[in-house]
């Protein structure tokens, strides 16, 4: 029996120069069920150069995304980080998510399902 394909929706949130207003990038990506958010960020950045990312490997087997389109995490006083949402409707730059939305797994071990909406957003915490 052949594999479900699913679809999920992928929005990744940036700050801007004057480092008050955000922007947004999207992509739908199309994958095989039971596949992790790390596979999604991998298929969107071959689809998209505008979600090309950098990965660090913590432990085997664990990615830390620490860069997507070319902005990386900011460790040091200013410490911004890639944190990963998963929300109820696409994202809305208007209404910021609540940090209940905030995933508590990482990449590789959130398993995405089809039709789900994931945020990366680069901010404080």
């Amino acid at each position: 029996m052949p594999s479900k394909h699913i679809t999920v929706n992928y929005t990744v949130w940036f700050p801007n120069a004057d480092n008050v207003t955000i922007s947004g990038i999207n992509t739908l990506v199309t994958l095989q069920e039971n596949s992790s958010f790390y596979e999604v960020v991998i298929k969107a950045a071959k689809q998209n150069d505008n979600f090309t990312f950098h990965a660090t490997e913590s432990v085997p087997n664990r990615h830390s995304v620490t860069s997507i389109n070319g902005i990386e995490s900011v460790i040091g006083p200013d410490r911004v980080y890639w944190f990963l949402y998963k929300l109820d409707t696409y994202p809305d730059l208007n209404n910021t998510p609540a940090v209940s939305y905030l995933l508590e797994t990482g990449v590789d071990d959130t398993i995405v399902s089809d039709g789900d909406n994931y945020l990366f957003w680069l901010t404080h915490h």
